[in-house]
């Protein structure tokens, strides 16, 4: 499915170069700790602040378009 995923990606040409991120096997899985879990509801103030100093919805917003980033948001 990730390989699928990625050529679909390539082929739309939407990144402006091809996707040079390797895929590999899954490997054993660890969980957070649990004061990890769900970071952007139980400190929502702090993942704000980091979400605007990212840049990440700036990113996303170029490729995929505002509506998406308006989507994502909590």
């Amino acid at each position: 499915m990730a390989e699928k995923s990625k050529a679909a990606l390539d082929e739309r040409g939407i990144f402006g170069a091809p996707i040079v991120t390797e895929i590999t096997k899954a490997s054993t899985f660890y969980p957070a700790e649990k004061y990890h879990q769900n970071y952007y509801i139980t400190t929502a103030s702090r993942y704000d602040v980091y979400r605007g100093f990212s840049g990440r919805d700036e990113y996303i917003e170029s490729i995929w378009g505002p509506e998406y980033v308006r989507s994502q948001k909590h």
